[in-house]
């Protein structure tokens, strides 16, 4: 699996960063847990029991997407980030393939993970939160488009 950035921008002014990811494929957390019956020994005795287990090919999707996030200089591109108590996310996932089998909340939590697990921050910061899918069936890969900015709503109810 490769992810390779296409495309980053950081904006001071705006306190927005725009980044695009190029991919064979975008996995969903559908496939992020997986039961096996597992054994083990006790006086001699094997027993099995249920395991769940995380699929090893999204956490090393979602280990791809941090890889890829080193190439970018966050802290001296966009300070703001750390400054910022609430976040606006908006992801665009074009795909190429497998659209209607997809769903798009669970394209959406492996992506989010991993893009704020390498901030070093709580995606529960996250107030506003935008996600889409699109379809592009000739497409050579498949994109990852990502905006965060600050918030500025007033969630606050009085």
């Amino acid at each position: 699996m490769d992810i390779k950035l296409k495309e980053y921008k950081s904006d001071l002014d705006k306190k927005e960063i725009l980044l695009i990811l190029d991919t064979d494929y975008i996995h969903s957390t559908n496939n992020l847990y997986s039961a096996k019956i597992a054994y083990k020994t006790k006086g001699g005795k094997k027993s099995a029991y249920p395991m769940i287990f995380k699929n090893p090919e999204v956490v090393a999707y979602c280990q791809r997407i941090e890889e890829e996030l080193l190439t970018i200089d966050f802290k001296k591109d966009s300070p703001w980030v750390w400054e910022t108590k609430y976040f606006n996310l908006t992801v665009q996932f074009v795909m190429k393939q497998s659209f209607g089998r997809r769903d798009l909340d669970n394209c959406m939590k492996a992506c989010q993970d991993a893009f704020f697990r390498h901030l070093g921050l709580n995606d529960s910061r996250i107030v506003e939160l935008h996600a889409y899918k699109s379809f592009l069936p000739e497409a050579k890969n498949e994109y990852i488009m990502i905006r965060l900015s600050e918030s500025t709503h007033d969630f606050m109810f009085k």
